[in-house]
């Protein structure tokens, strides 16, 4: 008999209003780190970073949880080199990006100074401008985007450096199957707004799962006045297929995640 996990993943709309921590200076951590990369992947000015930007403030700063960040918060949880955020500033080819920031954000990205980067949203969106005058489009291979840390950010670091971080992030905890269940808010007060914010979410955490019979089985259902199934447990196989029931099946975003776990024997 096999024993498995079931784990339900409620996403729905909060009107909450709740402290904007990506914009106060210093703060830190795991959560920080997520609502930046949210409310940046959002508005879809940059390319597709492929889970780059979350591994990467891992490697720089330990979501600025390493202790030395306290000491140094120089580049922001996601330390950007003094060299590289100046760039930015003189490069015309991020003159339609810097138009988007302002829009977008409010923010004149040419009075933005490199001491102010210890405030998350700033590190985060100059992340991203160095990546875009770079140029170069990232692979979703943690092996690659190791070499590409080494060549453009930390240059001549070993990349061991960068893949051990993120294994040891990786290494699975427990080798219990988990039974995983998306259940979709997609009432009228969720509206359209956040769209590609919700899709980008769980195809990001579906692209981090162990997809399979002795890891992670994924469902979905949707509900507004009732519910209706998406896609059972057992429908898909593989990332791709529910990465694109995802798309094409599930609509409305903006989003307060909520977890509850239930423990359910199965046999099998």
């Amino acid at each position: 008999m096999l024993y498995r996990t079931l784990l339900v993943l409620l996403l729905t709309y909060s009107a909450a209003c709740q402290k904007d921590l990506t914009t106060q200076k210093g703060s830190k951590g795991s959560d920080v780190v997520e609502a930046v990369l949210d409310r940046i992947r959002s508005r879809c000015i940059f390319r597709d970073d492929r889970l780059f930007m979350r591994r990467l403030a891992i490697v720089s700063s330990e979501d600025g949880n390493d202790p030395n960040y306290d000491k140094d918060t120089s580049g922001g949880i996601w330390k950007i080199p003094r060299s590289s955020f100046e760039s930015t500033l003189i490069s015309h080819k991020l003159a339609s990006f810097k138009d988007n920031i302002l829009q977008t954000f409010g923010i004149h990205w040419n009075a933005i100074t490199y001491e102010s980067l210890d405030i998350p949203l700033l590190s985060g969106l100059a992340t991203h401008m160095m990546i875009e005058n770079i140029g170069k489009d990232i692979k979703a291979d943690s092996t690659e985007q190791a070499d590409y840390w080494a060549l453009h950010w930390k240059i001549g670091a070993d990349v061991k450096e960068f893949t051990s971080k993120i294994n040891a992030l990786q290494k699975p905890r427990c080798s219990k199957p988990v039974d995983l269940v998306f259940a979709m808010d997609e009432s009228g007060s969720v509206g359209s707004y956040n769209f590609e914010r919700m899709k980008q979410f769980l195809s990001n955490l579906t692209e981090e799962l162990a997809i399979g019979y002795n890891g992670f089985k994924v469902g979905a259902v949707k509900f507004n006045s009732r519910g209706t199934e998406v896609f059972q447990l057992d429908t898909y196989q593989t990332k791709s297929d529910i990465q694109a029931s995802i798309v094409f099946n599930l609509k409305d975003e903006k989003f307060r995640l909520s977890i509850t776990f239930e423990e359910q024997n199965v046999g099998s």
